[in-house]
């Protein structure tokens, strides 16, 4: 084994101390590029969460919109009719626990009530707010009037 004829303790005096605060002086980085650095992570991560779709209220808006066309499917398949006959009592000028369907009036100019469906009168109430006539829903199901005649 080689025996170093340099004692230990200078090595080490050799070796300049590298945390030393006197060394330490004039390396910082300036206020200007951190500001830069803070931006650009933004920007970068709201570029990101606008591709993920975190911006878009629109992907809740079709959501709420194909849950109503979906609900429709059936009743409009018999053309949005009057359903007071089929629900009978169930149908209810209130909504409860126990209805199957809503009475509303046909349109402004008719008062006369028409039963809507509980399941399409809710998808429709959460897509669009309170329905005020059933002349409304029908149309936008995608039924035309007469209502109910195939």
């Amino acid at each position: 084994m080689l025996k170093s004829k340099i004692p230990f303790t200078k090595v080490f005096k050799l070796i300049p101390p590298i945390l030393d605060s006197d060394n330490m002086k004039g390396v910082s980085i300036p206020i200007n590029t951190l500001v830069m650095l803070a931006v650009a992570i933004i920007v970068l991560l709201a570029t990101v969460a606008w591709f993920m779709g975190a911006f878009g209220p629109a992907a809740t808006e079709e959501t709420r919109y194909q849950k109503f066309k979906t609900n429709c499917t059936i009743w409009v398949l018999t053309n949005c009719e009057d359903k007071s006959s089929e629900f009978g009592a169930d149908c209810d000028d209130t909504v409860h626990s126990t209805t199957k369907g809503v009475n509303l009036p046909y349109s402004s100019d008719n008062p006369n009530k028409w039963c809507v469906p509980l399941e399409v009168y809710n998808a429709y109430k959460e897509w669009r707010g309170e329905p005020k006539y059933f002349k409304d829903i029908a149309l936008e199901c995608g039924c035309s009037e007469p209502f109910g005649i195939g």
